[in-house]
């Protein structure tokens, strides 16, 4: 979807926007369709689709995230802030390392438009409660070899 310097747009149900599977730790069903940017290299703008009545796993990203209710209603969870409630067109900023978890509450699939700041990585962390967990975690995380370049910058 990227411009390659030219201005554009993206509607939310175009048929060329490139739908892809999210990370393992995310249940079935949940869809990432990259606007701008690049993951691994530079800022970048998703949206992410995330199905009704479900929950996103507590995590939280190196970068800061922006993010836009486009769709549905969505519940988001600070560490150490009371719950915030998203509807449609509510803007949402979620500091670096800030532990979070959310829910889409409605009973259509939630859509978020999130920007991610310029960082060399992006992270996230689940809270585990068995070492079978964490291992599924590593081995769905490691699959891709250009994911295992921890600390290397281009």
């Amino acid at each position: 979807m990227q411009a390659d310097g030219n201005a554009f747009i993206v509607h939310p149900d175009a048929e060329d926007l490139a739908w892809a599977s999210c990370p393992d730790f995310l249940p079935e069903g949940y869809g990432i369709a990259v606007l701008q940017g690049d993951p691994a290299d530079h800022n970048t703008d998703i949206l992410l689709r995330v199905p009704a009545r479900s929950t996103i796993p507590y995590h939280w990203h190196t970068s800061a995230e922006r993010m836009v209710l486009v769709a549905g209603e969505f519940h988001v969870e600070y560490d150490g802030q009371e719950p915030v409630v998203m509807r449609q067109g509510t803007y949402a900023y979620g500091p670096p390392r800030l532990p979070h978890e959310a829910q889409c509450r409605s009973d259509e699939d939630c859509l978020l438009f999130i920007a991610f700041a310029f960082t060399w990585a992006n992270a996230f962390m689940v809270v585990c409660d068995t070492r079978d967990e964490i291992d599924q975690f590593w081995k769905a995380m490691s699959a891709q070899s250009q994911a295992e370049r921890c600390g290397q910058r281009p």
